[in-house]
């Protein structure tokens, strides 16, 4: 890369930045790419950011977030949406021939055309990352869309957080929903692929990314391996009582029956829930 890595950690940290030109590789044969299978809030910066930093996974980023991919459209002059990703890969594939992308479930929804995207994706790995705790998650969630805080050291809208049980249940519904909905993705389509839990990249981070090169296919300098996260944690006490107050009410039949209304149709689904 150009920029030195003071310069890559302070553009890291903002959305836009992230499509600074610095940042870019060198041209380089496309031969690989290694997708993370995100939901909002999992983990995912940290693991993209940490597989970074070693060097041999590219700079997986949330290229197609339809918000960042139409900047990118603006930075390269283009519309056409394959045409744009096209020139992603271009510039953001790695030395060694890997391209690295962070891709929750509810970008796929919203892409026009997913055969068309993995044919230019090509030989592709995928890591279905998922947290133990999803009320702790749906929590996170929660805050990051009501400060507009969504990563490490990430200006926001100025907004303070309150602690908002149904939007803390619709998060969590939304996490279930798009983690489903990768499991479901991945078992139907022939992409090499295995699942990590966040507390067990965390655990023992050398031997975890080590580990998923192997998997991979992705050869990594051992000497190389990040004995850190390349972020810090977001998430405080806060974090923690508003997750305890979460789970403390008494059982009721809160979500029973709710893995049965997640099968159907989303049209008869509303109309069903408008009539309750």
């Amino acid at each position: 890369m150009n920029a030195s890595s003071t310069e890559q950690e302070r553009m890291l940290v903002s959305q836009r930045d992230q499509f600074a030109r610095e940042l870019d590789y060198p041209a380089t044969e496309h031969r690989k790419t290694f997708v993370i299978a995100s939901t909002g809030r999992s983990g995912s910066h940290l693991v993209g950011r940490t597989l970074h930093a070693s060097g041999a996974f590219g700079l997986p980023l949330e290229y197609l977030h339809p918000s960042h991919l139409a900047l990118w459209g603006r930075r390269s002059g283009m519309s056409d949406a394959m045409e744009i990703v096209r020139d992603i890969i271009a510039h953001r594939t790695g030395p060694n021939g890997v391209f690295g992308i962070k891709i929750h479930n509810s970008h796929l929804r919203a892409f026009p055309d997913l055969q068309g995207l993995f044919a230019l994706l090509g030989d592709t790995y995928a890591v279905h990352l998922v947290r133990d705790d999803l009320a702790a998650q749906a929590v996170s969630y929660s805050i990051a869309v009501q400060t507009g805080e969504w990563i490490s050291g990430m200006s926001g809208n100025g907004r303070e957080a309150r602690y908002d049980e149904a939007l803390i249940l619709r998060c969590l519904r939304e996490i279930i929903a798009d983690n489903a909905a990768w499991s479901e993705f991945l078992a139907r389509n022939s992409l090499p692929n295995r699942s990590i839990r966040l507390a067990e990249f965390q655990a023992d981070i050398p031997s975890t990314v080590s580990s998923l090169a192997e998997s991979a296919g992705i050869a990594i300098d051992q000497a190389a391996l990040p004995q850190t996260p390349a972020t810090r944690k977001q998430g405080g006490s806060r974090n923690a009582e508003w997750t305890q107050r979460f789970k403390s009410e008494t059982i009721t039949g809160k979500g029973i029956g709710y893995s049965a209304l997640g099968l159907l149709p989303r049209t008869i689904l509303r109309r069903l829930l408008r009539r309750a």
